[in-house]
């Protein structure tokens, strides 16, 4: 009922229903409104029974007189207008006596924006295991907990006006202590906590010091973020398992660091007061992962890093370490992005042998001006970010990447050549201005299979003012990379249609400069949107996957990028697309697989996006650009011979945009040949996708050529006269 409009319940909505224990009035978050469910007359039930009770947005001020709390358990009144849960209050900014609820488990206040206080009969409810009042604005006080012996969570978040913590009980496992603006201490009574696990203390404006926590025998995260005031860190019990000391303006680390024998990861980052990283790092054997970044003071690793066998990762983002430990043989995630100095100096990088267990490598940004001509050495390395530094070649050893994924290269502008890779990756050159040669690209064949350690679902070639570029190259590097594709998408077709592949369609991208679309894309049509009309037999063949292909352009280049975020998601622009299908029986839903291709995921791209164009900073996009994108495909035996692609720019929240224009598009139907050969994912008696045998029709590879054939007679047949548009469906 969450997709309903509001619903007004009647006040005798639940007089009937007398063993009444569970009621939930829940709303989700595909609501705009979230106070859904009306009853300005309240509701006249007797609820003797009840034992749950969740009502997401209550908008009653009271619950009625009859309302019957002795066997409630679990009371739930978030985003609620609720002023008097029950009888015994009249003022309407308190609970009431909460001692005639003995068997209350879990209390949650959250958001009540009214409530001023909690009543001291909280004492009495010796059953209550969680306490929430995050959101309550107005609390000013919360009692004594210490009495609450089965109590175990609580939650505190954003009570601006609370300035005193209450006592708390021994058995708390779990604390959480979020957006303080007045609170100026942390009761000593937290030190004999001894059975909590769980610490959250995170921005408070005014909190100065933190006791000794050394006495919380049990405690294994603890998170001490955004502390303004606070000019030393607490002592730690040895049992600590994880530290999230960010963005804490504190100059060194406490002495008990190196008891912490069980630490598994420690996080510091944003502590840009912090002097240096102490040699008792060294002494934390259990030590797997360690965040550095925005720590600018911090110039370089204790002598003895190298001994952290555990160690697997370091996070030195903006930090001036000048050096990378040749000692660090075991990282499988090394990042040391922006880290250079102010006298120029590049980032000094060892030699990479040993360095075998690498897996993700990002020094973006960091001054080198030249590679170690052994990366090749690096042969477990996926991703690697070299953006932004200013080396004029890739060593050819990098064709023994044979894992490699991921490559970026964007703002090199002194690379000319790319070399030859194993196999190609999802490369990203932006602004790559001095690039002008390719190597024909090899892909993996078996890279989507399930066993392949190949796990990308979309490969990119990202040329964005790559201006440079030699054109038969150019032309050269498309078609061989839709020859290469065909085979790849005849591979997973074949898995989609055994349902042994389980992920989401996979898909190529390339984009790159120029106002021409490939000759082997012979569905074209100018403007932003093209009609399809396929011969009746189109269905017979192993069709496997769309290739669509636009050219974009940029009449007002100077509206692309701002610097702030509203300006990013306003104004960065993505290709879009919709597809309007006539399905055999005239109004049966068509299933279309779509996928977006971007330079990096992102919360803000839609599935339908054909690309979304990342804003090269200050560089801006001043010419056409093609865009192609393979792997767009549904269910042909749904489907009648007739559909449509519409394109569009928009930008990242969904609006229409002026500085991205769609000039041309394009379409390109993918058939495979031989699909009924064996494959080792199929079946003994599973079906099988074939080739026709009928002498009488055409071959698969002469069907986009009779396909454009039709398409150009019914475009001149419509230049003559408007008809009727047939009946689709059209897929969002």
């Amino acid at each position: 009922m969450s997709k309903t409009s509001d619903i007004h319940l009647h006040p005798r909505a639940f007089v009937n229903m007398r063993q009444l224990r569970f009621l939930r009035f829940f709303v989700s978050n595909y609501c705009e409104n979230n106070k859904r469910f009306i009853s300005h007359q309240g509701l006249q039930s007797v609820f003797t029974h009840l034992r749950y009770l969740h009502w997401y947005g209550c908008p009653l001020k009271s619950l009625e007189s009859n309302f019957h709390s002795k066997n409630l358990v679990i009371l739930e009144m978030r985003n609620s207008n609720i002023q008097e849960l029950w009888s015994g209050v009249q003022h309407l900014i308190r609970c009431p006596d909460l001692s005639g609820t003995p068997n209350l488990e879990s209390l949650l206040l959250g958001w009540c924006d009214s409530l001023i206080e909690i009543p001291q009969s909280i004492q009495y409810l010796n059953k209550l295991e969680s306490l929430d009042v995050n959101g309550c604005k107005s609390i000013m006080s919360i009692p004594d907990c210490s009495g609450l012996k089965s109590l175990k969570e609580l939650y505190i978040q954003q009570c601006s006006k609370l300035k005193r913590l209450p006592e708390l009980p021994n058995n708390l496992k779990r604390i959480e202590l979020i957006d303080f603006k007045s609170l100026l201490e942390i009761p000593s009574s937290f030190g004999h906590l001894t059975n909590l696990k769980s610490l959250e203390l995170h921005s408070f404006e005014s909190l100065t010091s933190i006791p000794d926590l050394r006495g919380l025998i049990s405690l294994r995260h603890v998170d001490i973020i955004e502390c303004r005031e606070l000019k030393m860190l607490p002592e730690f019990p040895n049992n600590v398992k994880g530290l999230n000391l960010c963005d804490n303006p504190v100059d060194e680390l406490p002495s008990s660091l190196e008891d912490l024998c069980r630490l598994e990861w420690l996080d510091l980052r944003d502590c840009s007061r912090l002097k240096c990283l102490p040699s008792s790092v060294c002494k934390l054997k259990s030590l797997r992962s360690l965040n550095l970044n925005n720590c600018p003071k911090i110039d370089k690793f204790p002598d003895d890093i190298g001994t952290l066998e555990s160690l697997t990762e370091i996070q030195a983002v903006g930090t001036a370490i000048r050096e990378v430990p040749s000692s660090l043989k075991s990282l499988r995630r090394l990042s040391f992005s922006r880290c250079k100095v102010e006298d120029g100096v590049g980032l000094l990088l060892p030699t990479l042998s040993g360095f075998n267990n690498l897996y993700g490598l990002d020094l973006s940004d960091c001054g080198i001006t030249e590679l170690p001509d052994n990366i090749g050495c690096l042969t477990s390395l996926v991703r690697l970010r070299l953006d932004r530094n200013n080396f004029g070649s890739i060593p050819e050893s990098i064709i023994n990447l044979s894992k490699l994924e991921f490559l970026d290269i964007s703002y090199c502008q002194r690379i000319k050549v790319l070399p030859k890779f194993r196999y190609w990756p999802h490369i990203s050159a932006v602004n790559c201005t001095s690039l002008e040669e390719l190597s024909c690209p090899s892909f993996h064949h078996d890279i989507f299979a399930v066993d392949s350690p190949f796990r990308s679902q979309s490969l990119v070639a990202n040329f964005i003012n790559c201006l440079k570029l030699n054109r038969n190259l150019l032309n050269n590097f498309v078609n061989d990379t839709l020859l290469n594709i065909q085979g790849i998408a005849a591979s997973v077709e074949r898995r989609f249609y055994h349902q042994v592949y389980k992920g989401a369609p996979p898909s190529v991208s390339m984009y790159y400069p120029g106002s021409e679309i490939p000759e082997c894309f012979n569905i074209q049509r100018s403007g932003s949107s093209i009609n399809v009309n396929l011969p009746p037999n189109w269905s017979n063949y192993n069709f496997l996957c769309f290739a669509l292909c636009v050219v974009v352009s940029f009449p007002d280049p100077e509206h692309q990028c701002g610097d702030q975020h509203r300006a990013y998601v306003r104004r960065y622009p993505k290709v879009n697309y919709e597809c309007n299908i006539k399905s055999k029986d005239g109004d049966r839903h068509v299933e279309l697989y779509r996928r977006f291709v971007s330079e990096d995921p992102d919360p803000l791209f839609q599935p339908d996006s054909l690309v979304w164009f990342p804003c090269p900073g200050p560089d801006y996009i001043r010419s056409n650009h093609v865009i192609i994108g393979f792997g767009f495909r549904f269910f042909r035996e749904l489907c009648d011979n007739e559909f449509s692609f519409q394109f569009y720019a928009k930008n990242a929240i969904g609006s229409n945009i002026e500085h991205c224009k769609v000039e041309k598009c394009a379409v390109h139907l993918m058939f495979g040949l031989h699909l009924e050969t064996s494959c080792e994912c199929e079946e003994e008696d599973g079906p099988r996708l074939e080739e026709s045998d009928k002498e009488d029709e055409p071959c698969p590879m002469r069907l986009n050529d009779e396909c454009e054939e039709e398409n150009e007679q019914h475009h001149e047949e419509s230049d003559e006269e408007d008809e009727p548009h047939p009946k689709r469906l059209k897929h969002m």
